[in-house]
């Protein structure tokens, strides 16, 4: 199984997710869990006076829903944040 993490405007647009696919495929890989990005260290860089280096916000439902397709399509199980998508 592979864990891939989903980083919008990094990860998510259609032509890396079919190369994904094609690719793990090839690999005989046949699961994939997706983990969508999640802000949680912003506060933490705040506290230490940091500035935050990805100006991301959190895949919506949609999003993830588009891409485990895509992934679907490529003959692999898919999992979303370890629920599994059918």
């Amino acid at each position: 199984m592979i864990r891939m993490p989903v980083i919008p405007s990094i990860n998510t647009d259609i032509d890396n997710i079919n190369a994904m696919g094609f690719l793990l495929h090839q690999f005989g890989i046949r699961r994939v869990e997706l983990l969508p990005y999640h802000d949680t260290g912003v506060s933490k860089y705040q506290k230490l006076g940091m500035d935050y280096p990805l100006d991301v916000r959190p895949p919506d439902k949609a999003l993830m829903v588009s891409i485990a397709e895509a992934l679907k399509g490529h003959g692999l199980s898919v999992r979303i944040g370890g629920i599994v998508y059918e």
